[in-house]
């Protein structure tokens, strides 16, 4: 069972390292943490394993979740940092750029309008 749980993890992280687009990324995290996973089989097998060994093996299939799901996430944070236009985040507090404006339109009495 161990064994199944490290070959689950190594594959689950190759194939994070893979993915090149955030729809690939939503696909990839339905197959690693879905209902249908491999590592939810291993979840819901743990009730016909003894005791002893139940606990162990509950122990390594949360922390391999609990990574998946942070690779995940970090993975999605990169995919869309590289989509970004911005070098880096807005900074909302800095004033903005002054726009010039044709003094046609803000005037009233403007022949064009």
């Amino acid at each position: 069972m161990k064994e199944k749980l490290n070959e689950i993890r190594e594959k689950g992280l190759e194939r994070i390292a893979q993915t090149i687009s955030i729809e690939e990324l939503a696909e990839v995290r339905r197959e690693l943490t879905g209902k249908k996973s491999a590592l939810n089989e291993v979840l819901r097998s743990l009730g016909k394993i003894d005791p002893e060994m139940r606990k162990e093996i509950g122990i390594l299939s949360t922390e391999v979740k609990e990574l998946f799901a942070a690779k995940l996430n970090e993975r999605e944070e990169e995919l869309i940092l590289a989509k970004s236009v911005l070098d880096g985040p807005i900074d909302l507090t800095l004033p903005g750029t002054a726009v010039e404006v044709d003094r046609c339109i803000r005037s009233p009495r403007c022949a064009m309008t």
